[in-house]
């Protein structure tokens, strides 16, 4: 199934007077990191980041298919504007599956990984998705790095998984209850071991 909007974590927006205002004191929220779900527009530069991540790479014709199927949902990460990360999730009743995330080469370490995979950690949390699973190479340490400090433990091996070299894949596994826990201690303790933007600090009211 297609992720429905959540309520609780609603996609960012800023309001439109944070752009227009002249006040010397006010901040800069253009250039504040933004989540976003993507559409067929985005193609040519979701290539363009997967061919710096994936080996082989994503071809049109695969990003299109995500956009046409009802199982998929494609999230962006954009900062004033250009496309930095993206994340492709497949939903089935109440298991998630990633499949392919990837932050463009010049801003990795940022935090922006942590910033667009804890967003859409949550959007399944609201949706009431029970589990995650995703894989990653056994060689890629800065990935399973992340997964470790969302919460994701290593729950199996598909050997010679990787058809451009026979590399392994690690299969990581998350409850999402578990994540949810975690994720409401942290913002409620203000805790931000990386010094990076949460979420909460960026969500601005519907009303």
């Amino acid at each position: 199934m297609r992720l429905p909007r959540c309520r609780k974590y609603p996609i960012v927006r800023l309001p439109q007077i944070l752009y227009n205002s002249r006040l010397p004191d006010m901040p800069d929220y253009s250039s504040i990191p933004v989540v976003c779900r993507l559409c067929k527009s985005s193609v040519t530069a979701l290539m363009s980041i997967d061919a710096e991540c994936s080996d082989p790479a994503w071809t049109r014709t695969m990003f299109e298919r995500e956009f046409d199927s009802s199982s998929s949902s494609i999230f962006g990460l954009r900062q004033s504007g250009n496309l930095l990360g993206f994340l492709v999730v497949h939903v089935v009743c109440e298991e998630a599956h990633i499949i392919n995330l990837g932050v463009k080469r010049l801003m990795r370490g940022a935090g922006l990984g942590s910033m667009l995979l804890r967003y859409v950690l949550q959007e399944l949390a609201c949706a009431g998705i029970a589990w995650v699973t995703l894989e990653v190479r056994r060689s890629n340490a800065a990935a399973q790095r992340l997964y470790h400090k969302m919460g994701f433990v290593e729950v199996g091996v598909r050997t010679n998984y990787y058809t451009n070299n026979g590399e392994d894949a690690l299969v990581f596994g998350l409850r999402i209850n578990d994540f949810a826990l975690r994720d409401e201690i942290r913002e409620k303790s203000g805790l931000n071991p990386t010094n990076q933007p949460t979420l909460a600090a960026l969500r601005v009211s519907n009303a």
